[in-house]
């Protein structure tokens, strides 16, 4: 018995030894074999039995328990050209209640995780549709817990948007480039904690506290790009 163990744990070692011989850095790295494989784009609805994806500029509802279609809840092309709205859809959220839809488009990166976007909040029982910032594109736009307000970061400035009057009202006046940032996490807590948005409503919508990043004393470096990309 004891020499068949003894076999069946240097079969085992073998085996081992040869699938990581198998592996190779240009597999890890460069083809990304070993990624974990992912469906994205899903929504779980409140009521715990559906889910919606973004398929094709429409965002469709599916029963979570049979996989089946239910129906189509958004199509963004009935609303395209309204407020500036392109029509094309990168990413979605609803407010908590379901009523409200944060529209995100024309998506343009920053670093690994940061982002400008346009953003639209469109009302699905009313069809009323706002545009956050129609002069250019802001950064984690966040509708606030009783659906009145949206809050954004513009310039390394924290804004905040009234849906009711449509106007909007400056939080902070620092913000400037490689100096103050306000509401947005600067590179290091982006790329080492995976953190962008730096700023929280109050439960009650009466409040948000942020973040202030001082960079004054950071200098300024240059990077080299190595075949065109950035690492």
């Amino acid at each position: 018995m004891r020499n068949i163990l003894i076999i069946l744990l240097a079969s085992f070692v073998t085996i081992a030894i040869k699938a990581q011989q198998d592996i190779t850095l240009e597999d890890i790295w460069r083809n990304y074999e070993f990624v974990p494989k992912s469906v994205p784009g899903f929504n779980f609805m409140s009521d715990g039995r559906h889910f919606t994806r973004l398929e094709e500029n429409v965002i469709k509802k599916y029963d979570i328990t049979t996989g089946e279609y239910v129906e189509d809840i958004f199509d963004a092309s009935a609303i395209a050209g309204q407020k500036g709205f392109s029509g094309e859809m990168d990413r979605y959220s609803f407010h908590s209640d379901e009523s409200l839809l944060m529209i995100e488009s024309n998506s343009e990166s920053i670093y690994r995780r940061s982002y400008l976007a346009n953003y639209h909040v469109y009302n699905l029982q009313t069809g009323e549709l706002h545009a956050i910032y129609e002069d250019g594109k802001v950064m984690n736009a966040t509708l606030s817990p009783d659906g009145n307000y949206v809050a954004y970061v513009w310039d390394n400035n924290l804004y905040y948007y009234e849906l009711k009057s449509e106007t909007t009202l400056p939080i902070t006046y620092d913000g400037s480039k490689n100096a103050i940032i306000n509401g947005v996490a600067d590179w290091v807590y982006e790329e080492e904690f995976s953190i962008v948005k730096t700023f929280w409503w109050s439960p009650d919508s009466k409040k948000i506290a942020y973040l202030r990043f001082d960079e004054t004393n950071v200098r300024e470096f240059t990077m080299t790009k190595y075949q065109n990309k950035l690492y």
